[in-house]
């Protein structure tokens, strides 16, 4: 099996990777990364349309919806990058919460239907046992009838408002990754993310200058290795247009400050734990933006699915660019174990993610 090509659909339709960005950059700085593993259909989030937080949190709430449009199945993988990530985190409990209430939706419409059956085989023996036995008058067979006719369209009827209200019931997340992300990017003591007095700052430049704060920020994206280590992609050489293009009005900027300013997943991230949803956090360890203690605190979490925690040596907020060799490696290796995972069979190439 080609760890950059795994298969997992038992169909023809390929299964989705839906990327979601962080704050004060474009979809555009996934697309490397992206390229590398063709096998899967790639969807990006688009926040250029969003002006308030919840505006944000439904995009990529109703971003599978949109990527599986027209498509008998619904089979995705969800990457989530910085704010992106913890965007993803949100999403998933509810993807998961309207998937499980579907099930339980297609359950009661089929226990309707089977009583509608039985209901109509009931009648029908009443109805010949009248013709023949001669019990029954005709008048009260027919007033019979349609009493249950009645009764079974109205059957009917709610069977399809449940259909019609079902959301995400055929869509199944398959895992969920989770690049230089934190549980609450709000941090006073500095140790796994920003304090609040500086996000705050942040927020008041916005309408002074948002360029410059874009350019600030962004400079924060790189740890001092990466800015001339020798085993990394060095900054100057890497394309700044992917940076340059944020993916934001004015309004959205200022709407994403405010996410990250009240965002607080713990809640969120233990409900995701408590599910069978593989995890992979992927993190840079001299990640200036979300220090590396903010997956350390992560990791602390138990849970019922399969979690691997995975640190690239030397690398910034950015690892997909500046460790792109690592990054692929990493992320090949999970995508072949979730598929030998699915097929139950064993691979000594995988076990680096071994379930034991």
């Amino acid at each position: 099996m080609n760890p950059m090509n795994p298969c997992f659909s038992d169909e023809d339709e390929q299964d989705l990777c839906l990327w979601i960005h962080g704050w004060g950059v474009s979809a555009d700085i996934w697309r490397t990364a992206a390229e590398s593993f063709p096998h899967f259909e790639h969807h990006y989030i688009s926040f250029r349309d969003c002006q308030t937080v919840e505006e944000m949190i439904d995009a990529v709430r109703l971003l599978p919806e949109i990527a599986a449009a027209g498509r008998s199945r619904r089979r995705f993988h969800v990457i989530g990058w910085s704010m992106g990530g913890m965007l993803a985190i949100d999403a998933a409990v509810g993807w998961l919460s309207n998937r499980a209430q579907g099930q339980t939706q297609k359950q009661t419409q089929k226990q309707i239907k089977d009583q509608i059956k039985d209901q109509i085989q009931n009648q029908a023996r009443k109805v010949i046992e009248a013709q023949q036995n001669r019990t029954t008058t005709d008048v009260e067979v027919i007033s019979s009838c349609v009493d249950f006719a009645d009764s079974a369209i109205g059957d009917k009827d709610r069977a399809k408002r449940s259909a019609a209200d079902e959301s995400m019931t055929n869509a199944e997340l398959i895992s969920v990754v989770l690049v230089g992300t934190t549980l609450s990017f709000v941090d006073d003591t500095g140790a796994a993310g920003w304090p609040k007095r500086i996000v705050e700052r942040m927020r008041t430049r916005l309408l002074q200058s948002a360029e410059l704060v874009l350019h600030d920020f962004q400079a924060k994206f790189w740890s001092a290795s990466e800015r001339g280590g020798a085993d990394l992609q060095p900054v100057p050489a890497l394309s700044r247009q992917p940076l340059a293009a944020a993916d934001f009005s004015p309004a959205g900027l200022n709407a994403g400050l405010a996410y990250l300013l009240q965002a607080d997943l713990h809640e969120a991230w233990s409900r995701l734990r408590s599910t069978d949803v593989p995890v992979l956090w992927l993190h840079g360890a001299e990640d200036p933006l979300c220090p590396l203690r903010a997956q350390e605190r992560a990791a602390a979490y138990r849970g019922r699915g399969k979690l691997a925690m995975r640190v690239i040596a030397s690398a910034g907020h950015a690892p997909f660019l500046t460790a792109r060799d690592h990054w692929n490696q990493e992320l090949s290796a999970w995508f072949q174990y979730l598929s030998v995972r699915k097929e139950g069979e064993q691979h000594e190439t995988t076990p680096a993610f071994s379930d034991q």
